[in-house]
C-alpha cells in the first residue's frame, strides 16, 4: 500500500517540517495524537517552522514485543484514529517490510519514499524531519547494545528529536545538564534534541488500554471511537478468561 500523502501541504513553506511518531501503537490512543499536536505547536511556535504533515508509523511485527497484535490491525487503527485530522496520516511501510526496521531506516524512508516523490529529490536538505517520542526512547540511545554509535549518528544526520516526557519533574533540569549527567554520548547532538517540558500530561497509554480490555473494562475516551469500534469488532486484546 503506497504511503498516503493526501494531507501534505501542496506548496512548501519557507521552513517546512515533517513530524513522525514511530512505535508499537498497539493500540493507538488519544495520547499519541496529543503528542503529535503538542509537537506541532512546539515546532510552529517555538522553532518557527511550518509543519507540512505528520505520520503515525507502526513498528514491524518482527519487533517481537509480546503486546503487539498483527501489523495490519495496528495500521488500520492508526488510519481510523487519524481520519478526522487535517494533517496526521498513517504510514504502513514499516509493517509491510519482511523484517524489523531500525528507526534510522524508517526516517530514511520518509526522506526518500515520501517527501522526495511528492516535493522533489532535493527535499532532504529543505525539509526538517522531527521524530516525536517519549523520554524512554531518547534515554535508550545511551545503550550501545541497542544503539551503536553509527546508528545514532545516522539517525541524527536525518532528523531531530522532539522529546515529550511522560511526567514533569518539579524542578526540570536543562537539556544541557541532562545530556552532561545522563547521556554524554549524545552531547554532540544537543541542538537536535528538544525536550518539551510544558506538554499536557496524561496517564493514557496503550498498556492501560490493553489491560482494561483484558479485564473487560471500558475504554471509551481513551482511544478514538472508530478505534474502539474496530477493537471490539475484531475481538482484539480479548478479556482474560478466569477458570
Amino acid at each position: 500500500m503506497p504511503t498516503s500523502v493526501t494531507k501534505l501541504v501542496t506548496v512548501l513553506p519557507s521552513t517546512p517540517a515533517l513530524l513522525v511518531l514511530c512505535g508499537s501503537l498497539s493500540p493507538v490512543t488519544y495520547q499519541h495524537l496529543l503528542l503529535l499536536e503538542t509537537a506541532r505547536y512546539y515546532v510552529e511556535h517555538d522553532l518557527g517552522q511550518a509543519v507540512a504533515g505528520g505520520y503515525l508509523s507502526p513498528v514491524n511485527d518482527a519487533y517481537g514485543k509480546a503486546s503487539l497484535i498483527k501489523g495490519h490491525h495496528r495500521v488500520r487503527m492508526c488510519e481510523l484514529a487519524s481520519r478526522s485530522s487535517d494533517w496526521i496520516m498513517t504510514d504502513s511501510w514499516e509493517v509491510e517490510q519482511g523484517e524489523f526496521i531500525q528507526t534510522q531506516r524508517a526516517i530514511r524512508h520518509f526522506h526518500h519514499d515520501v517527501l522526495a516523490p511528492f516535493y522533489g529529490a532535493d527535499t532532504a536538505g529543505r525539509i526538517s524531519i522531527y521524530m516525536v517520542c517519549g523520554s524512554d526512547l531518547v534515554m535508550s540511545l545511551r545503550n550501545e547494545e541497542i544503539w551503536t554509535p553509527s546508528s545514532v549518528e545516522s539517525l541524527f544526520q536525518q532528523c531531530s528529536m522532539l522529546v515529550i516526557p511522560r511526567s514533569i519533574p518539579s524542578d526540570p533540569i536543562s537539556i544541557d545538564d541532562w545530556l552532561h549527567r545522563d547521556a554524554p554520548n549524545l552531547a554532540r547532538w544537543r541542538n537536535s534534541i528538544h525536550i518539551i517540558h510544558d506538554a499536557v500530561q496524561s496517564s493514557i497509554s496503550s498498556t492501560l488500554v490493553r489491560e482494561r480490555l483484558r479485564t473487560g473494562s471500558r475504554i471509551r475516551y481513551l482511544v478514538p471511537e472508530p478505534v474502539e469500534d474496530y477493537i471490539l469488532q475484531h475481538g482484539l486484546y480479548k478479556p482474560v478468561k478466569h477458570q
